[in-house]
C-alpha cells in the first residue's frame, strides 16, 4: 500500500539495486511511534552496518516492466529481467533491459553489477534477448565509473549508478538524524562520494537516504546537487507479499527533479529462493540466460 509498510517477517527492499537489501526476520511489531527517536552515533553506525548486510532468503529472479514518462513527449516501455544473489563482496546482480517500442525495439542491454566497497559493472549490447545457434553472443566489457551516469538505452531514464547504488557502501557516510518519511519514522544518512568519483556532471554532490526506523529498509533516496537540492529521487510506491512471507518492493518511481521526467519500475513476476549457478554472474559466460518459471503478481 502506498505510504505504508505492512507488518512482515521478511522484506526485500529492492531499491534499484542496491536492488537487493533485505530486512532480516522480524516478528510482528507494535505500531511505530509518531515521532522517531534520534540515534546515538554508536547506534547509527550499528544500524548502518546492519543495513549493509541485510539480504533476502535465497537468490531471486524478477521480471519487470519500466515505463519512462517524460514531462513532454510520449512514454516508452521497456521490459526486462533481474537475477540476484550475494557473495563475499556484497550484492551481485545480472540485469537485462529490452526496448519494446520505437526504433530501438528488440534491442537489449545486459549488465553484471557487483556492489560493495569496490563496485564493478560489466555490460554488453544484444541484438535480441533470445538465444540463437547462428549468432555468437557478444562479450561483456568492463564499464568504468565515468560511464555509470549515462543512459544504457535511449529514453530508458535509468543509468547504471541507479541500479548499482554504490553509495550504500561509501565510507564517508554521516548520520543526520530522525524524521518522518511517507508517514513512517525514519533515520536519515548522507553519503559523500570518494575523491575523484564522477557524477552527473559537476552538479553531483552527495546522496541522502532514509531507512525505516522499524525495518531498516530504504524508504527514499535523493541524489543531491549544489545547495543540497535533489537532482533525482527514488520513491517507493508499493510492496508485494510472497508465499514464503517475504515482502518484495513491487513499484518504485525515479523522478528527475530537474526535467520532471519520471520512470516507473514495476515487478510483474518473481522466483525467489532457488539458487543461481555462480557462472550466471561471470562476465566471461556469454550464453544468453532465460528465466526460470516465475509466479506472476
Amino acid at each position: 500500500m502506498p505510504g505504508s509498510i505492512p507488518e512482515m517477517r521478511h522484506c526485500l527492499c529492492l531499491f534499484l539495486f542496491g536492488f537487493a537489501l533485505a530486512v532480516p526476520g522480524l516478528l510482528a511489531q507494535k505500531q511505530p511511534p509518531n515521532t522517531p527517536g534520534k540515534l546515538s552515533l554508536q547506534e547509527a553506525a550499528s544500524r548502518l552496518q546492519q543495513f549493509r548486510h541485510q539480504r533476502l532468503i535465497g537468490d531471486f529472479t524478477f521480471q519487470f516492466e519500466l515505463e519512462h514518462m517524460p514531462r513532454r513527449g510520449e512514454s516508452r516501455i521497456f521490459q526486462g529481467l533481474l537475477w540476484g544473489t550475494w557473495n563475499s563482496a556484497g550484492p551481485l546482480m545480472r540485469a537485462r533491459f529490452s526496448a519494446v517500442e520505437g526504433i530501438s525495439s528488440g534491442k537489449s542491454i545486459e549488465m553484471i553489477l557487483q556492489n560493495g566497497i569496490q563496485p564493478l559493472v560489466w555490460s554488453r549490447s544484444l541484438a535480441s534477448a533470445l538465444p540463437t545457434s547462428s549468432t555468437k553472443p557478444p562479450a561483456f566489457t568492463s564499464l568504468p565509473p565515468q560511464f555509470w551516469f549515462k543512459e544504457f538505452l535511449p529514453g530508458v531514464g535509468y543509468v547504471p549508478f541507479d541500479l548499482l547504488m554504490p553509495f550504500t557502501y561509501w565510507e564517508k557516510t554521516t548520520y543526520l538524524g530522525a524524521e518522518k518519511v511517507k508517514g513512517r519514522p525514519a533515520q536519515i544518512f548522507l553519503a559523500s562520494p570518494p575523491v575523484n568519483f564522477p557524477g552527473f556532471g559537476k552538479k553531483f554532490k552527495a546522496v541522502r537516504y532514509a531507512l525505516d526506523d522499524s525495518y531498516n529498509a530504504l524508504l527514499r533516496v535523493e541524489i543531491l546537487g549544489p545547495l543540497d537540492k535533489p537532482l533525482r529521487t527514488f520513491k517507493i510506491l508499493s510492496f508485494k507479499k510472497l508465499e514464503d512471507n517475504q515482502w518484495v518492493l513491487k513499484t518504485i518511481d525515479l523522478v528527475n527533479e530537474v526535467s520532471r521526467d519520471k520512470a516507473r519500475f514495476e515487478i510483474r513476476a518473481a522466483n525467489v529462493g532457488n539458487p543461481h549457478p555462480t557462472i550466471l554472474f561471470d562476465p566471461h559466460y556469454l550464453a544468453i540466460p532465460q528465466p526460470p518459471g516465475m509466479k506472476r503478481f
